[in-house]
């Protein structure tokens, strides 16, 4: 099958901001992919500045090739515009289910997931979707909760500029438990102590294996780790321990004085 046309690509949903306040420029792509509407394979699968800082034209390019494998050829050029309208949908493409990316998300602390997701809430919101119209989303649904709210500048917490208390985490983590539907969602997509993700060899004392749903998060001077856990005694505790500032090069040492406060709340709390 070939066609006359062009191959033209719409990314207009989402903003082609990605490198927020607070970032470091090795950020993109190390630590996430540049956040575009039409992505591909994380936007990760080739570098390069000029694909780093937009890479809808080489998406639309591998694309392009992959109809061809398909044989479907495209005679005309490849175009990154609005879609004209008149358009006949031939195929519609669904990724998975929010709770599958949301598990993927937490587990293995995806941060072009989170950006992507953050970028998606603020296109649900206002049609458009960027970090400001993301941020101003999530900001909509702390105030219908009633909810305290921080410095946010992003959706993954890369930012230096983010800022943000152990209580609001506490807070936000309390109502999910006590009020929100969607908990088990989250509880279950959390990193599961010295067994899953980002927790896989963490906390694999015979107090806390096992114990601890938590999420990590980690910036050169910065660590945090928020979540849920037991006593001994079996009461459920919310917890959030944040540190900043610190001197100490080495992140192991940190985390495990981090990782014996979680066994003082399982111990006492």
């Amino acid at each position: 099958m070939s066609s006359g046309g062009h191959l033209i690509v719409d990314d207009s949903r989402y903003s082609h901001v990605t490198r927020v306040s607070g970032w470091k420029h090795t950020f993109v792509p190390v630590e996430s992919g540049t956040i575009d509407a039409f992505s591909v394979d994380d936007n990760q699968w080739r570098g390069g500045t000029a694909f780093d800082r937009d890479p809808t034209f080489d998406n639309a390019r591998l694309w392009r090739a992959a109809l061809k494998k398909a044989h479907i050829s495209v005679a005309g050029s490849i175009r990154v515009e609005a879609a004209p309208s008149g358009l006949h949908r031939l195929l519609t493409h669904r990724s998975p289910d929010l709770a599958a990316i949301t598990d993927d998300t937490l587990t293995n602390s995806v941060n072009f997931n989170a950006e992507m997701m953050l970028r998606e809430a603020g296109a649900q919101r206002s049609g458009y979707g960027s970090p400001a119209t993301g941020v101003a989303a999530v900001r909509a649904v702390a105030g219908q909760l009633g909810l305290p709210i921080d410095t946010l500048h992003d959706g993954s917490g890369l930012s230096y500029a983010d800022r943000a208390s152990p209580a609001t985490i506490v807070s936000w983590l309390t109502t999910l438990r006590t009020s929100l539907p969607f908990y088990d969602t989250v509880y279950f997509a959390l990193p599961l102590s010295c067994d899953t993700g980002t927790l896989v060899g963490r906390m694999c004392g015979s107090a806390l294996r096992a114990r601890v749903r938590a999420k990590t998060g980690t910036l050169d001077h910065h660590t945090a780790l928020s979540g849920y856990t037991t006593t001994r005694s079996g009461r459920a505790v919310t917890f959030s321990f944040l540190l900043s500032g610190f001197k100490d090069k080495n992140m192991s040492r940190v985390m495990d004085h981090v990782n014996a406060a979680v066994a003082a709340v399982v111990r006492n709390g």
